[in-house]
């Protein structure tokens, strides 16, 4: 898989033009940030099935969406973005290897939910491979023309974003790397967490399947998330 990606300013109009050759990507057992057609179709089903469980914080799980998906009975949707990484996801073994070029020519202040190019030039290669406990993911990254940051320092090279190893425990997954996080429900920019700045590295904690609790103490509360994480920044 190839894909480039360029971005043009004309009249201060931003006019963004992808191109892909294979549209198709290697399953994983997460949806990243950065492609706007899936998460506007989850949006879709959310307002139509009323999915258990946050919506709103990226990296999300596709093996809760399913079973989000599969408790609602007699639910029909026709659309396919959704249930085909669903499908994929159920595949075990390596995935394809995948690369991408990126090339931008504007200043930008600020990143939105997309896979825009973090520099001027940039490149990537990765491939996956998961079975039914464990996931892992190898994501090589090149940055070339990065700008330069409030101390005046300027972070082209190479770079490990996007990969991480996971583990699922039961009802909860456990994941160490450097991902890209979006919490919050804007697509512009997040008050909360972004790909404005590239990803840090982090050791998260996930629940999977927003299930109740089975104590009757607690059952109450009903379907129920949790997500965290804990990475360190700079210095």
């Amino acid at each position: 898989m190839f894909r480039i990606y360029s971005h043009f300013l004309f009249s201060k109009i931003l006019a963004a033009l992808p191109f892909s050759l294979i549209s198709n990507v290697a399953a994983e057992p997460f949806l990243f940030p950065g492609d706007e057609f899936i998460r506007h179709e989850i949006r879709l089903i959310q307002d139509k099935a009323s999915l258990n469980g946050l919506q709103n914080t990226w990296p999300l799980n596709l093996g809760g969406l399913s079973y989000s998906l599969q408790s609602k009975a007699g639910f029909d949707w026709k659309h396919s973005l959704l249930e085909n990484k669903i499908s994929d996801e159920r595949n075990s073994g390596f995935g394809k290897v995948v690369s991408s070029l990126g090339i931008r020519d504007e200043r930008m202040i600020s990143r939105g939910f997309s896979s825009t190019p973090y520099s001027t030039f940039s490149s990537n290669i990765s491939t996956s491979w998961m079975n039914n406990r464990f996931a892992a993911k190898l994501s090589l990254n090149a940055f070339g023309g990065m700008q330069k940051d409030w101390k005046n320092r300027i972070d082209d090279g190479f770079a490990l974003d996007g990969s991480y190893i996971s583990a699922r425990l039961g009802n909860w997954s456990t994941t160490i790397g450097q991902v890209g996080r979006w919490w919050g429900p804007g697509w512009d920019g997040s008050l909360i967490l972004s790909t404005n700045s590239r990803p840090i590295p982090a050791f998260s904690i996930d629940r999977r399947v927003p299930e109740a609790f089975d104590t009757k103490w607690l059952s109450w509360i009903g379907p129920w998330s949790f997500h965290s994480f804990v990475g360190q920044l700079e210095e």
